[in-house]
C-alpha cells in the first residue's frame, strides 16, 4: 500500500511538473508577442531620423544598453540547459537584431559618428568580457546559488543570471526618473501612456512564467517591472487631466536623452 502511495505521489508531482512547464511555455510565446512591439517601438523615432537624414539629439545609449541586455540574456539562456527558454532566447536574439538596426542608424546619421562607433565597441567588448570571465573565472559546478539558476553547470548559470538580473534592476532608473517628472510637472507628456501598459504587460506575463519554472533570474527584475508599470499606470490617472508646470529644463532634450528602454 505504501508503495502504491508513493508511486501515485510520484506521479502527481510529475504530472504537475509537466503542466507548469507547458503552461510557462504558452505564457513565454504569448509574452514573446507583447515584447516584440515593445522592441519595435523605436521604429518611429529611427524613421523620423532618416527622413531629416539628422539624429539630432536623440541618444543612442538606450539602444546599446537594449543591445548588451539582450545578449546577456541570449548567453543565460544557452547555459541553462535544463529548463525549456526557446522562447526567452528567441525573443532577445530578435531584440538584439533590431536594436542593432537602430544603431546603424545612428551611425549613419549622428552627429557624433566616433563616439556613436567607440560605445558600440565598449558593448562588443564588454559582452566579450562577460563570456571569458565566465569560463575563465567562474568555477564549474552543481551548486547553484539560492536556486538563480541550473543547468548542466549551475554556478556559471547562477553567476551569469545574478549580473543579468541586477543589469536589468539598473536599468529601471530611466523610468524612474521619468516618473520624477511627471511629479514635479504634472505631466504625461513624456509618459506616454501605450508605453506603461505596455511594460505592464510584459513584466507580468515575464513574471508568471518565471514562477511557473521556479526561475529566480527571471521573475525578480519582472516582478519590479510589474511593480513600475502599476506606478506608472497610477501616475497616468492622477496626473492625465492636471494643468502642467513649467519646467525648468528643456524638456525635449531630456526626453531624447533619457529614451524608451524595452526590458525583457
Amino acid at each position: 500500500l505504501a508503495q502504491v502511495s508513493h508511486s501515485v505521489t510520484g506521479f502527481s508531482s510529475s504530472l504537475l511538473s509537466f503542466v507548469m512547464s507547458a503552461a510557462a511555455d504558452v505564457v513565454g510565446w504569448i509574452a514573446n508577442v507583447f515584447t516584440l512591439f515593445f522592441f519595435l517601438s523605436p521604429v518611429p523615432t529611427c524613421k523620423r531620423i532618416v527622413q531629416k537624414k539628422d539624429a539630432e539629439f536623440f541618444s543612442p545609449v538606450p539602444y546599446f544598453t537594449a543591445i548588451f541586455n539582450c545578449s546577456l540574456w541570449v548567453f543565460y539562456c544557452l547555459i541553462t540547459t535544463d529548463e525549456n527558454l526557446l522562447p526567452n532566447i528567441t525573443i532577445n536574439l530578435t531584440g538584439a537584431v533590431l536594436e542593432s538596426m537602430y544603431i546603424v542608424v545612428f551611425l549613419l546619421y549622428s552627429r557624433n559618428r566616433s563616439t556613436v562607433l567607440l560605445q558600440l565597441v565598449c558593448v562588443a567588448c564588454g559582452i566579450g568580457l562577460v563570456i571569458l570571465l565566465t569560463f575563465t573565472v567562474v568555477p564549474a559546478g552543481t551548486g547553484g546559488w539560492g536556486g538563480f539558476k541550473w543547468g548542466d553547470d549551475h554556478t556559471r548559470s547562477s553567476a551569469v543570471g545574478a549580473f543579468t538580473d541586477i543589469l536589468n534592476i539598473a536599468m529601471y532608473g530611466s523610468p524612474l526618473v521619468v516618473m520624477a517628472r511627471v511629479v514635479a510637472t504634472k505631466s504625461v507628456e513624456y509618459m506616454p501612456l501605450p508605453v506603461s501598459v505596455m511594460v505592464f504587460i510584459c513584466s507580468s506575463l515575464w513574471a508568471a512564467q518565471g514562477f511557473m519554472l521556479s526561475n529566480q533570474t527571471i521573475y525578480i527584475p519582472n516582478v519590479l517591472g510589474v511593480l513600475l508599470g502599476a506606478a506608472q499606470l497610477v501616475l497616468y490617472s492622477m496626473y492625465r487631466n492636471s494643468t502642467p508646470v513649467p519646467s525648468s529644463k528643456d524638456s525635449e532634450n531630456e526626453e531624447r536623452d533619457t529614451g524608451k528602454l524595452p526590458l525583457v
